[in-house]
């Protein structure tokens, strides 16, 4: 299950680089498209907004969560013990986990809904709605997985009582 998960977690972020590599590919030929043979790339606005960005920024979630590379306020857990920590991150976690898990149900269902209604986007091009929601719902499920994998696993260091600092030591060797 854990190498099931981390290999998930790996694509999705090798997607949002593949997504952030194209919006960077996508910019620089609209933009010399533009202005040297005045013929800007209709769609890629549209491209880039509905799709790539999202794809970028909710495939990564999981991969930074499990990094611990998400942005943190140490200035006043850097005071805190580390099982004190433990346990604020516990909570803080179980805490996030329904949130998220609504935002996976919300935008699944409009996913759904969308493609079910086969909306479009206005515009120049006529984009397909569902992906755009089924992006966020499939990046934003696989954070709850790994959210609830985390919560899992602390709760489990607690029942048998290893310690927070042997925790602390085991993800620097990560």
């Amino acid at each position: 299950m854990k190498a099931a998960l981390k290999f998930l977690e790996e694509a999705g972020m090798n997607i949002s680089a593949a997504c952030l590599s194209a919006i960077m590919l996508i910019v620089t030929t609209d933009a010399i498209s533009r202005y040297t043979l005045s013929t800007p790339l209709s769609w890629s606005f549209s491209v880039i907004t509905l799709y790539l960005i999202p794809a970028a920024t909710f495939f990564a979630l999981a991969s930074t969560f499990r990094s611990r590379g998400n942005i943190t306020i140490d200035f006043i857990t850097q005071f805190l013990s580390p099982e004190t920590r433990r346990y604020l991150t516990l909570v803080a976690n179980i805490a996030f986990l329904p949130l998220l898990a609504l935002i996976v149900y919300i935008s699944a269902s409009d996913a759904m809904e969308a493609y079910r209604q086969t909306r479009f986007s206005p515009g120049v091009i006529a984009w397909r709605e569902w992906p755009h929601s089924a992006i966020i719902a499939v990046g934003s499920a696989l954070l709850v997985i790994s959210i609830a994998s985390e919560i899992i696993a602390d709760l489990r260091d607690i029942s048998r009582g290893k310690p927070a600092e042997a925790i602390l030591a085991e993800e620097e060797l990560l």
